[in-house]
């Protein structure tokens, strides 16, 4: 079988799949961590940090914290942050967190109602209006927390540098 669990995927037995599907136990199911490597271990620790800080910094304890995609989104009370990189290293965990923390903040400051309240016509306007709701929500955690700062400006980096907006054509 098939089995997910809180971003976690991995084939197991149908006894590892009914346990872990009915809620018994806290971890993954049986069996799974024995078989990871140190790397993979390490990834899957670092996985639920985020998910931990995640909630810890959105104050929504209950957020359910998934992961995929190429940048975090966040639809009611469910956060989609991208899977960290395989390698770890200190630049690919600050990009991750800094996923994590945009998701985090937009939990924690956006307002939905007052959002779509004030939202101009136009594609364009609707562009430039989501961006400063960005803008916002990102600097009041960038201003409170020095690292979560450091992390929103490691993913921004990477965003830029995906989509090449951080080089100069002489065009």
């Amino acid at each position: 079988l098939r089995l997910s669990w809180k971003g976690f995927s991995a084939s197991c037995g149908r006894r590892q799949a009914i346990s872990a599907a009915s809620g018994l136990g806290k971890g993954p199911p049986i069996g799974i961590i024995a078989r990871m490597t140190p790397k993979e271990k390490a990834r899957e620790d670092f996985k639920r940090a985020l998910v931990q800080t995640t909630r810890a910094l959105s104050s929504l304890p209950e957020v359910e914290v998934a992961f995929g995609g190429e940048h975090s989104s966040v639809s009611g009370r469910q956060a989609k942050i991208p899977l960290p990189a395989r390698v770890l290293d200190r630049e690919a965990a600050m990009i991750a967190r800094g996923e994590a923390d945009a998701a985090a903040l937009r939990l924690a400051h956006h307002d939905a109602r007052q959002y779509s309240k004030h939202l101009p016509s136009g594609a364009e306007a609707q562009a430039v209006y989501r961006a400063l709701e960005d803008a916002r929500i990102e600097a009041i955690g960038a201003n409170a927390l020095k690292g979560v700062g450091d992390n929103l400006a490691a993913a921004l980096d990477k965003s830029l540098a995906d989509r090449r907006l951080d080089r100069l054509d002489a065009a």
